[in-house]
């Protein structure tokens, strides 16, 4: 008999994807080498990471990378009890107490923990899969994934780049069913080192076996914004080049058409209307399939991109993972933005102490794309009462409390010339350009 107890030391040794491979190679090379028939293997341990020891040997045979879910039973304790399955006959959110400790006090210790979800599930709920801080893409199950998700005839095409030298370009080929709101992605296109004109012969080669592109209406070709940088190599953008190869190929006769955006839409917002297409938790609504083979790999990425302390996708522990879903997120960005009700009004801002502004002139301004909200149709409102700017669905706002004009008429001669050729805000009531100077009294602080 061969017991593991603990194989990771601590949290942050068990968020490191460098520290889970380490473990899971010396599993697979020193440890599972060395049983003798018959040798039973019990392994101990607190959950970290959905990838730790225990996630990886309870991995399905057909996942992928595969695990040895054939080999293992699988026992789980968790803090509070589920609604069925508890190995230990609990009820339904009865916490498993220390001796000595009574049912209130443990309640009130799991009271403090539970501010942290992703803490919460995954150390002391046993399974960090659960809930929306452990993966980015929290609305993605298996109720996305369907062999129907292939292309159709009379739509149009699209494909969804994210430009990468490593580990190499990502792309999802899907379409878009405007009449039932359905984005279907039936393939992705990766291989390592992959370039950008590979990455476009690679597609047409796709589309050619599937019956090629007279069948569709248009294609239309979608991105990440940083591919307008040229490139050191080759002094070409990525979208330059990749959109030459489609329009100059002699098997495409079918418009070839650019969404590539100038800016990338916010994450934050980007993210949130991924999730809300994935499946709409009010209405229950399903907006996105993936195919189970031609796209396997997209449905991976979009499952175990992790999430950051904000809810972003985590690029840090895993940099194979978030390439494929960004793809996702740049096409649903595009034909399924954020769907909630625009608020009703001009939201008002609390007034800050000592202001200098009247309502009138207390407006609000997006930090990300610095459009100031006007009316209604400029702002919306989530479920949850954050307010998000239309153009770029970003939540970061700058009151113009935080701003006062100052007359360069004002401002010593020294700096005056320095200063002059900066403005560009017209001229102030003495006939001097106007200097726009963050006041910090003006923001209360």
């Amino acid at each position: 008999m061969i017991i593991i107890d603990d194989p990771y030391k601590g949290w942050t040794e068990a968020q490191s994807a460098k520290n889970r491979q380490s473990v899971q190679d010396w599993f697979d090379g020193t440890l599972w080498s060395r049983r003798r028939p018959g040798c039973s293997v019990i392994v101990i341990q607190t959950r970290w990471h959905r990838d730790d020891l225990t996630g990886y040997l309870t991995r399905k045979p057909d996942d992928e990378p595969a695990g040895h879910e054939e080999h293992w039973a699988h026992l789980k304790i968790p803090a509070e009890a589920a609604k069925t399955g508890d190995i230990l006959g609990r009820k339904e959110g009865e916490p498993l107490c220390q001796p000595n400790q009574t049912v209130e006090a443990a309640k009130r210790d799991f009271a403090s923990v539970k501010r942290t979800p992703r803490v919460w599930h995954a150390v002391y709920q046993q399974d960090p899969l659960v809930g929306k801080h452990g993966r980015c893409y929290y609305n993605y199950g298996d109720h996305n994934v369907t062999k129907l998700a292939v292309l159709r005839p009379n739509l149009p095409l699209r494909i969804s780049f994210d430009w990468n030298i490593n580990p190499g370009m990502h792309a999802t080929v899907s379409q878009f069913d405007p009449a039932n709101r359905e984005l279907v992605i039936s393939h992705g296109i990766h291989s390592p080192g992959m370039k950008v004109s590979d990455c476009v012969e690679a597609f047409i080669d796709l589309i050619k076996k599937e019956g090629g592109f007279d069948q569709f209406s248009e294609l239309v070709v979608l991105g990440d914004a940083t591919g307008v940088q040229r490139s050191v190599q080759t002094g070409l953008a990525s979208t330059v080049v990749a959109l030459n190869g489609l329009r100059r190929s002699e098997d495409i006769r079918i418009d070839v058409v650019n969404r590539i955006p100038t800016a990338n839409p916010g994450v934050a917002g980007s993210v949130e209307a991924t999730n809300g297409a994935l499946m709409d938790e009010v209405s229950g609504k399903i907006s996105v399939f993936v195919h189970p083979g031609n796209a396997r790999a997209v449905g991976t990425d979009l499952g175990q991109t992790p999430a950051n302390d904000q809810g972003l996708p985590d690029k840090d522990p895993n940099a194979a993972l978030s390439h494929f879903s960004d793809c996702v997120r740049y096409d649903v960005w595009d034909c399924m933005p954020l769907r909630i009700q625009p608020s009703t009004a001009t939201p008002t801002p609390k007034k800050t102490r000592n202001s200098m502004c009247d309502a009138s002139t207390d407006r609000l301004w997006c930090e990300n794309c610095h459009g100031e909200i006007l009316d209604a149709e400029e702002a919306w409102r989530t479920a949850d009462g954050v307010l998000l700017c239309a153009p770029c669905g970003e939540g970061r706002w700058r009151r113009s409390a935080q701003v006062r004009r100052v007359p360069l008429s004002n401002v010593r001669p020294r700096i005056r010339g320095r200063l002059a050729g900066r403005r560009r805000r017209g001229r102030g009531k003495h006939g001097m350009p106007e200097l726009w100077q963050h006041d910090e009294r003006a923001c209360g602080r």
